[in-house]
């Protein structure tokens, strides 16, 4: 369209002003629209932080390293009540986090393994 080149990431901050400088009404629309997603993606990331915040589960898993608002809340849905696994072993084979061929196998007959007890 008319050769425009604007020297910035599409939607950074910078390309969203120079961009909104254009006189066409196409872009003014788009541009619109891009707001209105942007208010409703911050909506929806506010009702997740404050569930959360509220979810006493979600707030433990939170704890580790790497575990954000929306990881936390899916892992802990996913989990469900964690009263219903016997130990946490049971947890790990119901979260597929090591093979059945793990189960049979103590970790001390296992030469590859990281286990320095035993």
């Amino acid at each position: 369209m008319n050769n425009i080149c604007i020297g910035a990431h599409p939607f950074a901050k910078e390309f969203m002003r120079e961009l909104s400088k254009i006189e066409d009404v196409r872009i003014k629309s788009y541009l619109r629209l891009v707001d209105a997603l942007d208010a409703e993606i911050r909506d929806a990331l506010d009702i997740v932080v404050q569930r959360a915040k509220d979810n006493h589960d979600a707030k433990l898993l939170m704890t580790i390293p790497g575990i954000s608002y929306y990881s936390a809340l899916l892992i802990a849905s996913e989990i469900g009540e964690i009263d219903r696994f016997n130990d946490s072993s049971s947890l790990v084979a119901y979260a597929g986090l090591f093979s059945p061929f793990d189960l049979f196998v103590r970790r001390e007959d296992v030469p590859w393994s990281n286990n320095k007890a035993g």
